[in-house]
């Protein structure tokens, strides 16, 4: 009887682990302006985006907002006492980098990641170019869920790339 019990916990667990949707998904724009390249990036599974299809466009650059969801009902995050995480991936991309990680104080290609006290979050940020040196892409990833931004911040950082 122990070892049916154990046999059916264990063929259950087994099938969520085999089932689950990843984690992260990858995600691509439109071409940037008549480049015809794109930015490719992690981002959190379930993340919508929250900017018209082309992203928004200001002063040349491009940016890309994207969140959380929530399916939470309110009446259910009522009685749970429970908030959604408040977090958020911005990506920019331009041809000028002043506007970008030098402006940032950022290392080409490093992952800076800090702490910010005053919005109780966690921020990291990545900044790259394109191959030819045309492009700047920079990606900020904000989360208060210290341990979701810990078990995510590497993976989605280090997908960012221009293609």
């Amino acid at each position: 009887m122990w070892f049916a019990g154990l046999a059916v916990i264990a063929a259950i667990a087994a099938t969520y682990y085999l089932t689950r949707p990843p984690a992260l998904v990858w995600w691509t724009s439109p071409p940037i302006g008549n480049s015809g390249r794109h930015v490719l990036a992690l981002i959190p599974n379930g993340w919508k985006h929250n900017a018209p299809e082309g992203g928004f466009r200001q002063h040349g650059d491009y940016r890309w907002f994207f969140g959380p969801v929530g399916h939470t009902p309110l009446w259910l995050r009522w009685i749970l006492r429970r908030q959604d995480e408040q977090a958020r991936l911005v990506v920019y991309i331009g041809e000028d980098r002043r506007l970008y990680g030098s402006h940032l104080r950022l290392s080409l290609g490093a992952i800076e990641v800090f702490q910010n006290r005053i919005r109780n979050e966690n921020q990291a940020m990545r900044w790259i170019e394109s191959p030819d040196s045309k492009l700047t892409a920079v990606m900020i990833l904000h989360r208060t869920d210290e341990r979701a931004f810990a078990r995510t911040y590497p993976a989605v950082c280090n997908s960012l790339r221009i293609e």
